[in-house]
């Protein structure tokens, strides 16, 4: 499973995923290959079962991608699986926004780091929010579809 998702993002790493999904509205070369990208998205989310350092640093790897749905689906499986190394990295290519959320993700699934999260620095209204929304709304309500398996 390492090896399958290791090549699904070397290939979708560094497309913008806005741009795949107006490939598919212009042409059914880019449905398919939209379709195919979106189906295989859940390969991403997938690795917070594996117990390897393969998956660790794939997942990990996968934070510094362009595509915005890899990043935050593999921002949401280091939250989960390993949020001590997601905290020891920095935001990297996450937008303010999609860190915060994340990081109210973690919050959620492991309240005993409340601590090192709030060492980070992060808008605080805008965590709270997320906090809040996140436990009112569920993921859902948060992220893109397909970049989490559960909610918190």
């Amino acid at each position: 499973m390492v090896k399958e998702t290791s090549s699904f993002i070397a290939r979708y790493r560094n497309q913008e995923a806005g741009a795949l999904l107006k490939a598919a509205y212009s042409s059914d070369t880019g449905k398919t290959e939209y379709l195919a990208f979106e189906n295989q998205l859940i390969l991403v989310c997938s690795l917070r079962y594996l117990n390897t350092e393969a998956a660790a640093k794939l997942t990990l790897n996968a934070l510094d991608s362009t595509n915005l749905l890899i990043r935050v689906a593999a921002g949401l499986t280091a939250a989960i699986r390993w949020p001590e190394r997601l905290l020891e990295s920095e935001q990297g290519k996450f937008s303010e926004d999609e860190y915060v959320k994340i990081l109210a993700f973690m919050l959620l699934k492991h309240p005993a780091l409340a601590g090192k999260i709030m060492q980070k620095n992060l808008d605080r209204k805008a965590f709270g929010v997320a906090v809040r929304r996140l436990r009112e709304e569920g993921a859902t309500s948060v992220f893109p579809i397909g970049t989490f398996l559960s909610d918190y």
